[in-house]
Parts: structure tokens; C-alpha cells; sequence
């Protein structure tokens, strides 16, 4: 029975060491905090990169990956909470082995930047994060740009140094939000303008480099920047632990969304005129592209009224995909309903015109694929507006 209990108390005196969890709340003087940045991955939440705090004192039999990134993809109600803007994400933790098997068996890079604390800021860090993890404090409201994975890291680390630590003031950034995604969503082109699209004109003020660190990549370079007044640097040592394997992508101009669109804006001119010239309507063009647009216009109001994610407010998109447009859909197809077809068109056209010839200077950068939708739209407004059919 003794040889029994003894080997009870030595598992469970080893157990903090197997899950990398511990009850002991004081770091030894070898301890280490390291802030990790992984590369992009292949699903849309992944995009643009991860952060985590790894906290490693094998003195005290401590291994914990603090990870802020964490959502309940499969919850019944994820998708409407995350376009509502009230997703809750959460704080979990686990060992650095099992984040590291995760991010390698996704090909993405992990590196490690050791953080250059006293012992009493590893300490306040700690408590910090611990403290964090609780089941009472471990959910937040997630947002984009200023409460995710980086920025919470960001603000935490701050908070443990008291400010000791500053990054060089740039004041003149070149850097806005929506620019500063294009890297990561360049590879996926209908999902850049997709998501460009829905992104209102506040994404396009410059973020000074506190603000960018809404990015990991830019966490991770502001991180070596920063420096305190003895010109000591907060990262003390960067430690690649993996490097992804490259990978070969194929893309074809065919599925470009600007070569399909050019297609389609070349098909509609070419419809149009032959319209004109026949003094007919051809009414499925209207009617797919006036709901294509008024729906995409609806969910932008949507997205403005109801969502919580403050960039998607005041987007200028509008112009162009007007939610009455769906009206317009049914309208046509009533050859009685055509004079009020025509003042609609009349009041719309130029305001589409003008929105196609001013775009570049609007206070909104306008993606290449809402000035290709916006053109085709203009041409079948000008042509109900000036040119209307006689026959159906």
C-alpha cells in the first residue's frame, strides 16, 4: 500500500510538467518570456498571422504558450456573431510542443523573440496572464484592428514594463490599415476585394506604429525597435523554431476577378448597344445585375448599422450598390412600371458617372473590382435613363 501511494504522490509531483499547467506562482530567476509570431496560414482567420506569449522557467517546471487567438469555430452562431461584430474570443494556454506541432503540421513559421525583462516584470507578466486565464476573465469582445491576438499581447507587455520601453515616433507614416493588408490578401484577389469592399473609409487613415501592431509582422518588427533610455533593446535574442516548406501555388488570369469582370463589362456594352439599336429590352442582364448589387448593397447597411466592426460604417460602396437596386429587379419585368424605371435611372446614372470619374480622390480607397461593378452598372443605367426599349 505504501509503494502505491508513493508512486501516486511522484505522478502527480510530475503532473505540471506533462500538461505544462502549474500552481506556482513565483518565477525562478532563469525564467523566460518570449514573444512568438507565426506566419500566415491557408484559412481566412489565418491570414494574416498569429502572436503568443511562451512562458518557459524549467526551474519551476513551467511551460505555457498564452494564446489570445482562440474562437469556437464550430458554435452554431459564430458566423452571425462575427459579422455582428460581437464574437467572443478567449485566452487559452498550452505547451510549447503542442503550439508548435499545430503551426508546423500548417506550414507556418514560428519565431521566437525573448523579451528583455527584470525579474520583477517577468513576474508582473506572469500574474498578469494568470490572471487573464481565469474563467472569469479569459473572454473578450473580439475586433479586428484594435482587440485581437497582437494588440492584446502588445498592451499587456506594455503595462508589465510601465511604459519602460518605447518605440521609435514616426511622424509621417505611409502606412494605412487597408494597405497594410494587401501583403496578406494579395494571393487570395476575390477575397481582398472582397473583404475591401466591406472595409468603410476609416480603414484608410494612416496607423502610426503602435496602431500597426495590430499585425503580428509589424508587432514582431516594432518589438525590435523598441528600445528604453539606456538604449537597451526590449528583445534580448530571436530563435527561428520553424520555417515553413515552400510551396508551389498555382494561379491562373482566368479566375482573376478583374479578367471575369472585363469580360462581363465588355458583354454588357456589347448587349446594350445592340439594345439601343433593336429598341429592346433584354431584362435577365437588369434584373442579375440590379440584384447582385442591391444585395450586396443591403448587407453593406447592414454591416454599417448593425455591426459592431466600426470599419465597416460610412462605406462609400454605397454609390454604387444601392439597396433600392433590388426594386428595379421586379420593375422591369412590368412594362407599366418603365417610366418610374427611367427616373430612377435618370437620378442614379449621374450619380454613378461621378463616382466613376472622382473616385481616386475620395476620402475611400474604392478597390479595382467596385470600379469594374460600378461601370457596368453606370452603362444600364445611362442606357434606361436616355435609351429606353419599346419592346419587351
Amino acid at each position: 500500500m505504501r509503494y502505491k501511494t508513493l508512486t501516486i504522490l511522484l505522478l502527480m509531483s510530475f503532473w505540471p510538467a506533462i500538461d505544462g499547467r502549474t500552481e506556482v506562482k513565483y518565477l525562478s530567476p532563469g525564467a523566460k518570456i518570449s514573444l512568438l509570431t507565426c506566419g500566415p496560414g491557408e484559412a481566412i482567420y489565418s491570414k494574416f498571422g498569429h502572436s503568443a506569449l511562451w512562458v518557459f522557467d524549467p526551474a519551476q517546471r513551467i511551460d505555457r504558450v498564452y494564446n489570445y487567438g482562440t474562437f469556437d469555430f464550430y458554435s452554431n452562431d459564430f458566423y452571425i456573431e462575427f459579422v455582428k461584430g460581437t464574437a467572443k474570443y478567449r485566452l487559452s494556454v498550452t505547451n510549447f510542443q503542442t503550439f508548435f506541432e499545430e503551426y508546423e503540421g500548417e506550414n507556418r513559421s514560428i519565431v521566437g523573440q525573448e523579451l528583455n525583462l527584470t525579474s520583477y516584470e517577468r513576474q508582473v507578466l506572469f500574474d498578469k496572464l494568470e490572471e487573464n486565464y481565469k474563467p472569469e476573465n479569459r473572454y473578450y469582445l473580439y475586433d479586428f484592428l484594435f482587440q485581437n491576438c497582437s494588440s492584446l499581447i502588445r498592451d499587456i507587455v506594455w503595462e508589465a514594463t510601465e511604459g519602460r520601453f518605447t518605440i521609435p515616433k514616426e511622424s509621417d507614416t505611409q502606412h494605412s490599415y487597408r494597405s497594410m493588408m494587401i501583403p496578406y490578401l494579395s494571393v487570395n484577389p476575390w477575397l481582398m476585394n472582397g473583404e475591401f469592399i466591406l472595409l468603410g473609409h476609416k480603414t484608410d487613415r494612416n496607423a502610426n506604429p503602435w496602431d500597426q501592431m495590430y499585425l503580428p509582422d509589424y508587432m514582431f518588427d516594432w518589438f525590435e525597435a523598441a528600445s528604453n533610455s539606456d538604449s537597451e533593446s526590449l528583445v534580448s535574442k530571436t530563435q527561428t523554431h520553424f520555417l515553413p516548406r515552400p510551396e508551389n501555388e498555382k494561379k491562373s488570369i482566368l479566375t482573376h476577378p478583374i479578367f471575369l469582370l472585363t469580360i462581363v463589362f465588355l458583354f454588357v456594352i456589347y448587349m446594350t448597344v445592340r439594345e439601343i439599336r433593336r429598341k429592346r429590352n433584354i431584362r435577365l442582364i437588369d434584373s442579375t445585375l440590379f440584384f447582385l448589387t442591391g444585395l450586396m448593397g443591403i448587407f453593406m447597411v447592414f454591416m454599417w448599422t448593425s455591426s459592431e466592426h466600426l470599419v465597416t460604417h460610412q462605406n462609400i460602396n454605397l454609390v454604387w450598390a444601392f439597396p433600392f437596386h433590388l426594386v428595379i429587379v421586379f420593375l422591369v419585368w412590368i412594362k407599366g412600371a418603365y417610366p418610374f424605371v427611367r427616373l430612377y435611372a435618370k437620378v442614379m446614372a449621374p450619380l454613378s458617372i461621378i463616382f466613376l470619374c472622382f473616385f481616386w480622390i475620395l476620402p475611400q480607397e474604392i478597390p479595382s473590382v467596385a470600379i469594374f461593378a460600378s461601370a457596368i452598372i453606370s452603362v444600364r443605367l445611362i442606357r434606361w435613363a436616355y435609351y429606353p426599349g419599346n419592346k419587351n
